[in-house]
């Protein structure tokens, strides 16, 4: 299937190193550099591509097994085939788990036809490379921070009726952001790519724990979220 041959073409990191050992081996005396890099540098971005693909083996045969997924049609999926051509390189340069699997549940949701639309899908990958893990976090804390809690076993702090600042209730409640110069960024980024309903970022010191327990992320955010969770359940 030409799709099929299509993700086994040569992505960019092979053409690169491909590109410095042939260059390397033009100069004196460089053949010690060239075997240095293709044993130290050559064998963790492999192990990282086999260890992604057989993330998404295993994830395709639960959808198979478990959601009634004929994974024959994957191939001639172009929207599938697509994503999997830009993630699997984003992939590669990345080892942060919760970014992995962010990606992975992006592949899935657009595996089971659960993307929000080819644009929105576009934008969503790119937001998946270019936000760091703590924008996630803290995306998905101030969506539901109720939800947050529960999952962590955790209540939210009480101060009676005074105000604290966003960063620091979000420190007590493990989802730590650093100081407010860091958290401000954040927030400005979250706010600068719709994520988030309102600019959090003009109000970080005057928190209440009511203020803090309301949801603040916007329609888009919400979606977004949606588009990078997917959680397996026994049929």
């Amino acid at each position: 299937m030409d799709s099929y041959n299509e993700i086994n073409k040569p992505d960019k990191v092979d053409i690169a190193m491909a590109g410095l050992r042939a260059t390397m081996n033009l100069l004196p005396g460089a053949s010690f550099f060239d075997q240095y890099w293709a044993t130290f540098l050559s064998t963790p971005l492999e192990l990282r591509r086999a260890s992604w693909f057989q993330e998404l083996y295993e994830r395709v045969m639960y959808l198979e097994e478990h959601r009634g997924i004929d994974i024959s049609t994957l191939p001639d999926n172009p929207e599938f085939i697509d994503a999997l051509l830009k993630i699997t390189p984003l992939v590669q340069a990345n080892s942060q788990n919760e970014k992995r699997q962010a990606f992975k549940n992006a592949l899935t949701n657009i595996a089971i036809k659960a993307s929000p639309g080819q644009t929105k899908t576009h934008l969503f990958l790119r937001l998946i490379d270019v936000l760091s893990v703590d924008h996630i976090r803290v995306l998905q804390f101030i969506d539901n921070p109720e939800k947050w809690c529960s999952e962590r076993g955790i209540t939210m702090p009480y101060f009676g009726g005074s105000t604290r600042s966003l960063p620091y209730i979000m420190n007590k409640v493990h989802c730590d952001v650093g100081d407010e110069t860091v958290a401000n960024m954040i927030f400005v980024d979250l706010y600068n790519n719709s994520l988030t309903a309102s600019k959090i970022h003009t109000q970080l010191g005057s928190y209440t724990a009511t203020d803090a327990a309301r949801s603040q992320s916007s329609s888009i955010g919400r979606e977004f979220l949606e588009f990078i969770t997917f959680k397996e359940t026994q049929k």
